[in-house]
Parts: C-alpha cells; sequence; structure tokens
C-alpha cells in the first residue's frame, strides 16, 4: 500500500519503523530524498504500514478553540546567543530534562549528516540547538520515543511537522499513551536533499581528509535580523560567507533544492499535528530592539498550554495575533511555491552535480 503515495511521501519513515516484518527501507532517490522501498518478499500485507502513515489519515478538522500566538525570548542571554531566533526550544527542552526525561532532535554528525538522536543531558541537547536546512535521517527515532513512553517518562520530540505527524500516527498505532509526550513542530517552509548537501560540504572542502567540526546555517553574530551567516568549521579551516551569497542558501530560499511533496504539504494553517509549534518571528517590531532573536510561538493543545505556563518565568512574552504572525510565515498560510526551473535545476544537477550548478549564474536558476 504505501507504493500508493510515495509520489507525495513526505520521508517520516513512520511506515518503516512499525513494519513487523522489517520489510520496508527507507532508500535514497538519485536526488537523495528518502522513500519507503517495500521487499514484496517479506511483506505479509498486514497494512500496518497504511495505519501508521499520516498520508492515509485526512486531517483533523478540529482546532485547539484556545490557541494562542506569542513573540518570545530567552530571558538568558547566553541562550539567545547559541540559537537561532528566540531560545524557545532550549526552554522547553530544560523543562523536560528538568522531569528527568528526554529530548529528541535533530544533530549534526561527524561527516555533516543531519540525523534525529537522544539527549538525556543539556550537554547533549545543545546540539540540538539551531536551525538546520537539510532534512535529518530519523532511522529508529520513532520506536525509541515509544520505549520511553512505555518507561513513563516525559518526552519531548521536535521535528518538521510531517515528522511529527508520522510519530503521533505511529504512537497511535501502537497503542501507547501519549500522556507524557510533548510534540514540537519546527516551522518549515521545506526540506533540501541531503544527497545536495553532502555535495555542497564536499564542494566546500580544501581537502580530502577534512572532517567536519560545526555547522551554523545561520549565525547571529552581527544581529538576528540584520546580517546572518552561513558557516562551516572542518578540521583545517571555516568557511564563512552571507546567506545571500551562498550557493546552498540560495538554493534552499528559492526552493530548488526542495523535496517534491514540499510543494503541496498539508500541514500549513492553524490546524497542526503538534502541542506547539515554533520558529522564527520575523516581522515584530518593537519587541526585540537589541536585535537577539524571537520566536514565534503557536500553543495548539491543553498540553501545549500547561507545558507554556510552567516555562514562562524563563521567558519575555508578547501575546500576539495569528494574522500578524503569519505576515512575514508564509507556511502559516500555503506551501512553498514550485519554481518555474525547478526540472532545468535538477537536470543541470543530475548530469553535472553540485559543480555544475555553480556554474551558472543565479538569474539562470532563481
Amino acid at each position: 500500500m504505501v507504493d500508493q503515495v510515495c509520489r507525495i511521501c513526505c520521508g517520516c519513515s513512520s511506515c518503516a519503523q512499525v513494519c513487523p516484518q522489517e520489510a520496508i527501507n527507507m532508500e535514497a532517490d538519485e536526488k537523495g530524498f528518502l522513500y519507503p522501498k517495500i521487499n514484496k518478499e517479506k511483506c505479509t500485507f498486514c497494512g500496518k504500514c497504511q495505519e501508521a502513515c499520516p498520508l492515509f489519515h485526512d486531517l483533523s478538522t478540529e482546532q485547539f478553540d484556545n490557541q494562542m500566538v506569542y513573540a518570545v525570548q530567552h530571558k538568558d542571554s547566553q541562550v539567545l546567543s547559541n540559537s537561532s531566533s528566540g531560545g524557545m526550544f532550549t526552554a522547553l527542552s530544560d523543562y523536560v530534562l528538568e522531569q528527568g526525561g528526554t529530548v529528541f532532535g535533530a544533530v549534526i554528525d561527524a561527516h555533516g549528516v543531519i540525523i534525529h538522536a537522544e539527549a538525556s543531558t543539556k550537554k547533549e541537547r545543545d546540539k540540538m540547538r539551531g536551525a538546520k536546512y537539510v532534512q535529518s535521517k530519523i532511522t529508529n527515532t520513532f520506536s525509541m520515543v515509544a520505549e520511553r513512553l512505555r518507561q513513563e517518562k516525559v518526552v519531548l520530540f521536535s521535528g518538521t511537522p510531517c515528522q511529527c505527524a508520522g510519530l503521533r500516527y505511529y504512537i497511535s498505532h501502537l497503542g501507547i499513551s501519549d500522556r507524557n509526550l510533548i510534540v514540537v513542530d519546527i516551522l518549515c517552509k521545506g526540506v533540501p536533499s541531503p544527497k545536495l548537501f553532502h555535495d555542497y560540504l564536499e564542494h566546500l572542502k580544501l581537502s580530502d581528509d577534512s572532517s567536519v567540526r560545526d555547522i551554523s546555517f545561520r549565525t547571529k553574530q552581527d544581529g538576528w535580523k540584520k546580517s546572518q551567516k552561513m558557516m562551516v568549521c572542518f578540521s583545517d579551516y571555516c568557511y564563512e560567507n552571507e546567506r545571500k551569497n551562498d550557493a546552498f542558501y540560495r538554493l534552499f530560499m528559492s526552493n530548488l533544492a526542495l523535496r517534491p511533496s514540499c510543494f503541496s504539504c498539508r500541514y500549513v494553517g492553524r490546524r497542526r499535528e503538534s502541542d506547539i509549534s515554533i520558529g522564527d518571528f520575523w516581522g515584530i517590531k518593537d519587541f526585540d530592539l537589541e536585535d537577539k532573536g524571537t520566536s514565534l510561538v503557536l500553543i495548539n493543545s491543553i498540553k501545549g498550554k500547561e507545558c507554556f505556563e510552567k516555562i514562562k518565568h524563563v521567558l519575555t512574552i508578547k501575546k500576539e495575533s495569528f494574522e500578524n504572525a503569519s505576515k512575514k510565515n508564509i507556511t502559516l498560510i500555503r506551501p512553498s511555491k514550485k519554481p518555474e526551473a525547478l526540472e532545468l535545476f535538477w537536470k543541470i544537477y543530475l548530469e553535472k552535480g553540485i559543480q555544475g550548478t555553480l556554474e551558472f549564474e543565479a538569474k539562470d536558476l532563481w
């Protein structure tokens, strides 16, 4: 059954993790996007993959009647400097860790690959801070979340809206209580190809022996709004460039490198699959006068509201309207627009690689 929805598959991997026969593997296509591959010799047609796949379910028509919108900034200046926006993720994860709980989020490994990992300490959690503009590998994260819930631990899961939806249906299918699960989606315009990002890193290397030490998709050295930079630190040097001049960031912002399903994303608007949604509150005025970063926060459930109440003391908060929040955040209104040059871009990339795409002037591609 999974084959029927592969065209619009978001790559959440819920189907692969729920399969009792281990008949489904997530495999990359030629562009580097992960899709489910079914081993038909192992498949027993039990239908569990269909039950766990969010694309086989209609979006809930229910909406939290008291959904609230806030502009938020952490009161700790050090937290702000280490966060892409206002430090809301740190406030949430600190609360969970202090309850003896565990946090699941995206980190960057030593090879520059974005993966989902588990953190039980603040030091481990710190690797999850910051925006990451690449689709993460979920691997067996959902099953790990399920195990922690069985152990009655408080669990925070953060990910893209589609990953959060996949986790919701996975946990529901297993019949496990989600009482201790806090789901946080990251407002997302779409996810670029991991393969393209890998090729980009290889292009930046000065030598084959270089290893990745750190990546920041958006540094705030010169301010949150004014000038953000892409920074990649290898073992032998650090690359740094303004976002507008960085090739990968331009590809991301132009939508050329996005996963096909992102152009028809279901997880936009006010109905969310998460308890809390967080992102950048672009366009906020008279709040962040020192340009340190502001988080946009949507409280989507009673559980989300209860959690928010418990962390408010570490935050500076301003109540806002959804209309104001969505003015500069298009993902709250509609999916990202498919660019006219999309087919041309992938044709060039598949034929000539990352170097081929860089040989063209920006005006030719976006």
